[in-house]
């Protein structure tokens, strides 16, 4: 797999201080996962091997209104995994406010929209 932005478009994008370290770790990043992968250290046969949910975005989160997660949707394009490879869903800590227009919550951070509250 070949990662997204070529590196003349990541040197324009990103601070002049970091550009070239990011640059670097994207390119060496398949060489070093070649390593523990081929040692078997990190990479074996034994599991027990989670699933990685590909698309786990809020949108695929069934929440209660005592928001305990009920379930979770979109599961076709999931995969099992090394432990070493798991991801948290980095959404979790910025939903609801950056998801939508500030003006839509109440100043408690309440959606002002019973369809989004889910009462």
């Amino acid at each position: 797999m070949k990662f997204p932005y070529d590196n003349d478009y990541l040197r324009k994008v990103l601070p002049h201080s970091v550009a070239n370290e990011v640059v670097e770790g994207i390119e060496q990043f398949p060489s070093q996962l070649v390593k523990p992968a081929r040692s078997g250290k990190h990479f074996n046969r034994e599991g027990p091997f989670p699933i990685r949910h590909a698309d786990l975005f809020h949108s695929n989160v069934i929440v209660a209104k005592t928001c305990d997660v009920v379930g979770v949707i979109n599961w076709e394009d999931s995969y099992a995994v090394p432990w070493g490879l798991v991801d948290a869903p980095c959404f979790l800590s910025t939903v609801p406010r950056l998801l939508n227009p500030p003006e839509q919550y109440d100043g408690t951070g309440r959606p002002l929209s019973q369809d989004e509250a889910g009462l």
